[in-house]
Order: C-alpha cells, then sequence, then structure tokens
C-alpha cells in the first residue's frame, strides 16, 4: 500500500516537472514588440531551420509583419512567418540590417501565435547563422 503511494507520488511530481519544463520553453511577445530568434547551421543552398520556441502574438489588424536580421553570410537569408504547424503565414522575404515588412496572408488574423522559419540562398554554399528581430504587427 505504501510502496503504491510513493510511486503515484514520484510519478504526479514527474508530470509536473515535466509540464513546467516544456511551457517553460516558449516565449512569446506582444506583437507590437521585437521577439528574437537565433538560428545556428542553417543547411547550405536553400535549407531551412524551424522557429517554433518564440512567437509573437499579433495585436492589430495590420497587414503586414516586420523583420530584420544579423547574419554570417555572403547572400541574403530569406524569412517567413509560420504557425505552430509550420504553415506558412507570409511570402519569403530577404532579411538585412534595415526593416522588412512582409504582407501577411490574409489566413493571419488579430490574436494568431505566429513564428518563423529561415533559409539560405538557393546559390549559398556553406551554412549559416543568423539572428532573426521579428513582430507579428508593423514596426518602424
Amino acid at each position: 500500500m505504501n510502496t503504491k503511494k510513493i510511486l503515484m507520488s514520484g510519478l504526479c511530481l514527474v508530470s509536473i516537472l515535466t509540464t513546467g519544463l516544456i511551457s517553460a520553453n516558449a516565449s512569446v511577445t506582444n506583437g507590437t514588440s521585437w521577439q528574437t530568434a537565433e538560428y545556428v547551421n542553417i543547411p547550405p543552398r536553400g535549407g531551412t531551420k524551424y522557429n517554433l520556441t518564440q512567437g509573437t502574438k499579433k495585436i492589430t489588424t495590420s497587414a503586414t509583419a516586420s523583420m530584420k536580421a544579423s547574419y554570417g553570410a555572403w547572400l541574403t537569408p530569406y524569412a517567413r512567418f509560420i504557425t505552430s504547424k509550420k504553415a506558412d503565414r507570409s511570402p519569403a522575404v530577404g532579411v538585412g540590417s534595415s526593416v522588412s515588412h512582409p504582407k501577411l496572408y490574409t489566413t493571419a488574423s488579430k490574436g494568431d501565435t505566429l513564428y518563423t522559419k529561415m533559409s539560405t540562398s538557393n546559390l549559398d554554399p556553406g551554412y549559416i547563422e543568423v539572428t532573426l528581430k521579428f513582430a507579428s504587427d508593423h514596426i518602424d
């Protein structure tokens, strides 16, 4: 009887800790402020990496979002907004140090949480690293 209670207590503790760790890994900011995602070792020649841990919640009804990046590559990388299920919510845009404002698809609505994916140029010969700042609403 005591063994069952100890086992059940242990299972409850493990599930509580696991839930806490999972929710601690997700970071969502207000869409009118910058969120940052770090991409490491994006494959060459059109390779893609996804960011599903840092999100931005759309607050306004603006049709455009905001992105800017710093990177170590010869050619400009491309970024786009996606959902948590990796569905595209914007076209791919070249990102650099100045702010880009991709037009969001009509499927992106106020209240949605958006994430990002980053791709290298089809001509880029090596793996790259990118720091992307993004917001699901228009920021200058």
